[in-house]
């Protein structure tokens, strides 16, 4: 099933923004990719005309607790923003931070991707 046109110029555009080239094949349904050396892992997945967009973060097990407990706090609904963000845990040491983006703001995918390495930045991740 070939993916619509929104969703393969969302995903080339991001690809582009990360410095990747040839990225109009990049139109599969879900990607995974590893930037920053290896620090982040990023799922990007469709879902009809919803995308989402997860970044993986390994810490270390003593420091758990304390990071997800401040980006719980800077994921906050108050924080208005054009999307939804949620903070979460995968396993016991890969905190997840994920942004669900509809398909009218499919083009700020690498915006929400910049959002939430600054998040890990605040966390001090």
């Amino acid at each position: 099933m070939a993916s619509p046109g929104w969703w393969a110029r969302a995903v080339a555009d991001f690809g582009s923004c990360m410095g990747f080239q040839h990225t109009d094949d990049w139109a599969m349904d879900t990607l995974n990719i590893s930037v920053d050396g290896g620090r982040y892992l990023v799922d990007i997945e469709r879902s009809g005309d919803d995308i989402l967009l997860a970044v993986f973060r390994r810490v270390a097990l003593s420091e758990v607790d304390e990071k997800i407990a401040v980006l719980l706090g800077l994921c906050s609904v108050e924080a208005c923003r054009s999307f939804f963000l949620q903070a979460g845990l995968k396993g016991n040491d890969v905190i997840v931070l994920a942004a669900r983006l509809g398909r009218t703001e499919a083009r700020q995918m690498y915006n929400a991707f910049k959002l939430i390495r600054r998040l890990y930045a605040d966390a001090r991740l």
